[in-house]
């Protein structure tokens, strides 16, 4: 019974974990990277779920092999290392979209299982042959992430700058070292009688690859940093500068409707003066013309009564 639930803790846990946060990412999953433009050998998305789920299976596997057999800590501390590092690339990939930053994860990814491989297979060959496909799988991921990072030049977040990826450089470079110095010290461990100093060196150096590995996070991590602060303090002086922008043109707009209005204005009050120039002129035509009519009423009144007199006279 032990057996078993040893087999189903190391099965489970990067199985588990693996699921849990592939959930988490399903909707960057069918809208942001459903966007990318991506190769035509890219595999469906439908794909990477039960490919990751068996591969975290065999690697699961591997691990209680290796711990089985009564394994010093390096190889389980290495897988360790390269579990962490693989959860951590679709978060960094998928949620906060910065390609260029998961691609040094996963070549940081690649030292370390190689080294991972290299231990196990020291203390069981069969782990070494179930770790293969991951190994892989992994090479083709990245193969996939590069060819995704040159088609996405839009898409790739804040990139990492020179100083970023000499450090990712550096870093991959002391993962190879410590994993040569296992190697190495491998032979010693069997005719020497300080083979604990050789296993203690030998994780000194992927310490210290380990620590090589953050600092460049750390470096490349304030990077991005510096450029989101230099770019919300640009879009902050771009904001100032259409409002100030908005406001000239609005003063303008506003300067324009006070000189319309008083222009409507004055061409009503001409207008109005105009109609009562001419309502006067008017007026007094009609008076001119009521007088004139009145003086030729007189004399024709005039004319009648001195024509009635004279016809009185001629009668008598």
């Amino acid at each position: 019974m032990g057996t078993v639930l040893s087999v189903a803790v190391a099965v489970g846990v990067p199985i588990i974990a693996g699921s849990l946060i592939g959930l988490g990412l399903q909707d960057d999953v069918k809208g942001w990277y459903k966007s990318l433009r991506k190769p035509k050998w890219c595999p469906p998305s439908w794909v990477f779920g039960p490919m990751w789920a068996a591969l975290y299976g065999m690697m699961g596997y591997a691990s209680y092999l290796v711990w089985q057999n009564g394994a010093p800590h390096l190889p389980l501390t290495l897988y360790g290392i390269q579990l962490v590092m693989n959860l951590a690339w679709s978060p960094i990939f998928f949620k906060a979209k910065e390609i260029g930053y998961s691609l040094l994860d996963q070549v940081a990814l690649l030292g370390v299982l190689s080294a991972t491989i290299i231990e196990f297979n020291k203390v069981s060959p069969e782990a070494t042959y179930l770790m293969l496909p991951y190994l892989g799988w992994t090479v083709f991921a990245t193969v996939l992430t590069v060819d995704i990072y040159r088609k996405n030049p839009g898409n790739r977040g804040n990139e990492p700058d020179q100083q970023a990826r000499d450090a990712a450089y550096q870093a991959k470079d002391a993962v190879q070292d410590a994993a040569n110095k296992v190697q190495n010290k491998a032979s010693e461990l069997f005719n020497s009688s300080n083979s604990s100093d050789a296993a203690d060196d030998a994780k000194s150096g992927l310490s210290k690859a380990g620590d090589k590995v953050k600092e460049g996070a750390d470096k490349a991590g304030n990077k991005a940093q510096q450029g989101y602060d230099q770019a919300k303090e640009g879009a902050g002086k771009a904001g100032d500068k259409a409002k100030e922008g908005a406001d000239k043109a609005g003063n303008k707009a506003e300067q324009g409707y006070d000189q319309a209005k008083g222009q409507a204005n004055k061409a009503g009050d001409q207008a109005k003066e105009g109609a009562d120039k001419a309502g006067n002129k008017a007026e007094h035509g009609y008076d001119q013309a009521k007088g004139q009519a009145n003086k030729a009423g007189d004399q024709a009144k005039d004319g009648a009564d001195r024509a009635r007199s004279e016809a009185n006279k001629a009668s008598r």
